[in-house]
């Protein structure tokens, strides 16, 4: 569709026909053609128009002005006045005749009586058999030939021209209370377009008025469609001669939509550990359906698949976990069980009416770096647990977790220094943060990890094949409870441990298994009670 009909385009967004002709003629196939012309009406010729056969010369009408007699007793009385003062309306700037243009234009394309009323459109009836155009020409007051002059194709009268394309991609859907009808323009074939279409159902046009094209497609709503059957639609568009398109037929089950139309006011509100749901009820409805998630924009789980009570504006929903937020819609269905689209969401957050209880059996297992923690897990939907900690002598208690622990254990990480004795307590979180009592304390002393400090090598000699080795601890001397003596045979030899562990009053040791001529390094190691041994001490060389 190319071209703007000149004069329609001004009060239309979009109104095409195909290609780019002045004419548009058609046959019957039965000697019969119709012509119809396009101009602006503030160019329309005061003189009206002459056809003329194109080869001939003949003349078939000597002057076809706007307003003809014959033509107007065949219009509606609002429609004769429109005709008559056609170009009156026009040429009149004043906007208030805005209205009156509008359904000027609108006639002149949907009415091909208006059409020939106004004088651009003309049948000729009875032409004989063989191929023929027309011109027709502009002429002035005096019957003088002034233009505009156009000229039609060639057409054979005993030649019947092929109707409007039919719509095309013609779908049906329904929504909420209504069947929507959508189609495509139709893809031209130079045969002449369709300028406006009709909707049928059970031998009944349903729209009120043409449906004009303003697109590549084109829609129309039927808002009182029959229930409970399956729908026949027929969709065909139709020429400025008035001419059908091929009709498309398209069906559509339509279920109980005055039942399915979801209910108004729909809320949500926590309330002594449930959520009550409230709505106002759907007049011709069967019944709700309920539905629940944890994101609004989620998948929802059904919660009342058997239904609920059409005359019911009340539900409660006792399934819940203190503190997650919960997102309902609801649905009304049809006498056919067929459920309709969804309310729009309503929410809220569930609590809960009483606190979780304590956790129970609290158990610690001390490790050299760590204390693991464990506990029966709490028969009740919570968050997590809270760890808490305190030291011996201490009055507060100190929360090690910063978030909580969502399963019964905990690994207290203490490290190889940490001394003394710890006690230990776990508290229950809902998820409304509610919270449990303290379970009972479970108390812990930590291992003694700490390394007494290296001892020192004061002296050290050798005489008749002996080593003797002087040394002290360093402080506090009460770490330690043993003293090793290590040697080696070389300053980088880690060396080996020899002879018994020595107390700790000890002071001094004697090597009596060494070779004359024979250089050796010696170190020290403390030991304190728990096993826990000191660095080396600072080497020291001498020569048997």
């Amino acid at each position: 569709m190319k071209r703007l009909l000149i004069f329609y385009f001004l009060f239309f967004p979009v109104f095409l026909l195909s290609e780019k002709r002045d004419v548009y003629a058609i046959s019957d196939g039965k000697g019969n053609i119709k012509l119809f012309w396009l101009t602006s009406p503030k160019n329309y010729p005061s003189g009206g128009w002459r056809i003329e056969e194109e080869k001939t010369n003949k003349v078939i009408e000597k002057q076809l002005y706007c307003g003809r007699e014959e033509f107007l007793n065949a219009l509606k009385e609002e429609e004769k006045g429109l005709a008559k003062n056609f170009i009156k309306i026009f040429k009149d700037d004043d906007k208030e005749k805005k209205g009156k243009k509008f359904l000027i234009v609108l006639e002149a394309m949907t009415n091909w009586n208006f059409a020939q009323a106004i004088g651009i459109g003309y049948e000729i009836k009875d032409v004989p058999k063989g191929k023929v155009r027309y011109k027709i020409i502009g002429l002035d007051e005096s019957g003088k030939k002034v233009g505009p002059h156009f000229l039609s194709d060639f057409l054979d009268s005993s030649v019947e021209t092929l109707p409007p394309d039919a719509p095309e991609n013609l779908k049906a859907e329904i929504i909420l209370r209504e069947v929507k009808l959508s189609w495509s323009q139709p893809k031209e074939k130079g045969v002449i377009p369709s300028v406006f279409f009709n909707v049928e159902r059970d031998g009944k046009v349903l729209n009120l008025n043409p449906i004009i094209p303003s697109g590549e497609d084109s829609s129309f709503l039927d808002k009182e469609p029959p229930s409970l059957m399956e729908v026949n639609y027929f969709v065909y568009g139709v020429d400025v001669f008035g001419r059908k398109s091929i009709i498309k037929k398209i069906s559509i089950y339509v279920p109980d939509l005055k039942g399915m139309v979801p209910p108004e006011n729909f809320t949500a509100e926590e309330k002594s550990g449930k959520i009550i749901l409230r709505w106002k009820k759907v007049e011709n409805s069967s019944g709700y359906i309920i539905e629940r998630s944890n994101l609004s924009n989620s998948l929802y789980e059904i919660l009342t698949p058997k239904g609920i009570q059409p005359d019911m504006e009340y539900y409660e929903d006792s399934n819940l976990q203190g503190g997650s937020v919960y997102y309902y819609r609801i649905h009304s269905y049809g006498r056919d069980g067929k459920i309709g689209p969804p309310s729009l969401v309503a929410f809220a957050q569930a609590k809960n009416q009483t606190p979780p209880p304590k956790p129970k059996n609290l158990k610690a297992k001390v490790g050299r770096t760590m204390v693991q923690l464990m506990w029966d897990r709490v028969d009740f939907p919570v968050a997590g647990y809270r760890i808490e900690r305190k030291a011996e002598g201490k009055e507060k208690w100190d929360r090690l977790n910063e978030k909580l622990t969502p399963e019964p254990n905990y690994n207290d990480i203490t490290g190889l220094y940490t001394q003394g004795k710890f006690k230990y307590r776990v508290i229950a979180v809902a998820y409304d943060e509610k919270e449990s009592l303290p379970s009972e304390e479970v108390e812990v002393e930590l291992l003694d990890t700490v390394s007494p400090n290296p001892p020192r090598i004061t002296n050290i000699e050798s005489f008749d094949g002996v080593v003797k080795i002087y040394f002290e601890p360093s402080p506090p001397e009460e770490d330690v409870f043993n003293f090793l003596i290590v040697r080696g045979v070389s300053e980088e030899d880690p060396g080996l441990v020899i002879g018994e562990p020595l107390s700790k009053e000890k002071r001094e040791f004697e090597d009596k298994f060494v070779k004359i001529g024979q250089r050796y390094w010696y170190r020290v190691v403390a030991i304190d009670k728990k096993g826990n041994r000191s660095d080396l001490s600072s080497s020291r060389d001498i020569n048997v």
